[in-house]
């Protein structure tokens, strides 16, 4: 009895089996969705900036920033490139400004500032900030800055374009390069042109500043001075 019990057990349970595996053959065919991450978007815009070398030479130089999103980190590696601490500053206004008129949070973004200048430079003062604002403007709203158009002036945390040093001499190194049109602060575009000549014997070497008869915006042919980064934007293609 309890043998026939057993065997009526097994093919009880055969049975299910069997019920079981026909079951899930006709089962309609499960959709799995599966994560893929989204491929990192970064964006990049590039300019270049004019300056005044440590020996008081007329030079412009690249700089770029990428773009991507994120939580508000900024990077700056300058590569040749020496900042001292207000221009770094700089670059702390550039961003709030570009956050205001792109109406962008520079919270949910990550900045890396960059140049691949192969000479070493050492960079002063704030006069890069228009630049590099502009620089921030055009890689957060994705678009490129046109050729032959540069800016020199410091920025604000307003928007204002004030005043720097030695324009004449960065008018003269942009207008040898073939830019077309120079951005300045108010009441710059007559900078007057001083330049370092030096005179070398056997023995000394003696240097002397020269006040030339030209100006800034004889160097360049369109010369133009903007008191502020939204009287700028329109050169860039930005407004």
């Amino acid at each position: 009895m309890a043998t026939d019990t057993s065997k009526y057990f097994l093919v009880l349970l055969l049975g299910i089996a069997i019920g079981v595996f026909v079951g899930l053959m006709f089962l309609p065919p499960q959709i799995v969705n599966v994560q893929v991450p989204a491929q990192e978007t970064i964006i990049r815009a590039e300019t270049f900036i004019p300056a005044i070398t440590n020996e008081g030479v007329g030079t412009i130089f690249p700089f770029s920033v990428e773009v991507k999103v994120g939580t508000g980190k900024l990077l700056i590696d300058l590569g040749n490139l020496v900042f001292i601490e207000d221009t770094q500053n700089s670059i702390k206004k550039a961003r709030i400004v570009a956050s205001e008129v792109t109406g962008k949070d520079i919270n949910n973004y990550d900045f890396i500032y960059f140049s691949d200048t192969a000479d070493l430079t050492i960079i002063g003062g704030e006069s890069a900030g228009a630049a590099i604002t502009i620089l921030t403007i055009a890689a957060l709203e994705n678009k490129s800055i046109p050729e032959r158009v540069i800016i020199t002036g410091a920025i604000t945390e307003n928007g204002s374009i004030t005043k720097v040093g030695a324009v004449a001499a960065k008018a003269k190194a942009v207008g040898e390069r073939g830019y077309i049109t120079l951005l300045v602060p108010p009441r710059q575009s007559a900078d007057i042109l001083s330049e370092k000549v030096c005179d070398e014997t056997d023995t000394i070497v003696i240097c002397r500043q020269l006040t030339s008869s030209k100006v800034a915006k004889d160097f360049v042919e369109n010369t133009v001075e903007v008191s502020s980064i939204y009287e700028a934007l329109p050169y860039f293609g930005l407004e």
